[in-house]
């Protein structure tokens, strides 16, 4: 069974949802994104391959993410954001699972 992490996402141009409402569940082949509570029916899920991502990482907090964030940086531009309160659990799955995790904090 895979891991699945509670939090929110920011796909810029697309999608923005706050905490505690997406679920992101990582395999080896992808990061899926689905919303909770049965919402999935009607939203989402929303995928990227693991061979579209070059990095993940921890973003800084500031006054406009009251969250942790982690920043998954994909090909051809798409940068995803993760919002959750677990962001050093989730890199370290996503390490194990074979990910480029970049342990860096980035601004």
């Amino acid at each position: 069974m895979s891991e699945e992490f509670v939090g929110g996402v920011l796909i810029p141009g697309s999608v923005k949802i706050s905490p505690p409402w997406i679920l992101l569940i990582p395999t080896e082949e992808k990061l899926e994104f689905q919303v909770r509570f049965g919402l999935h029916r009607i939203f989402g899920p929303w995928t990227m391959e693991r061979q579209r991502v070059i990095k993940v990482f921890r973003m800084r907090r500031g006054p406009m993410t009251p969250w942790p964030s982690l920043r998954v940086i994909g090909d051809h531009d798409l940068h995803w954001s993760f919002r959750t309160y677990s962001p050093v659990e989730v890199l370290w799955h996503l390490e194990e699972l074979g990910y480029p995790v970049d342990r860096e904090f980035r601004g």
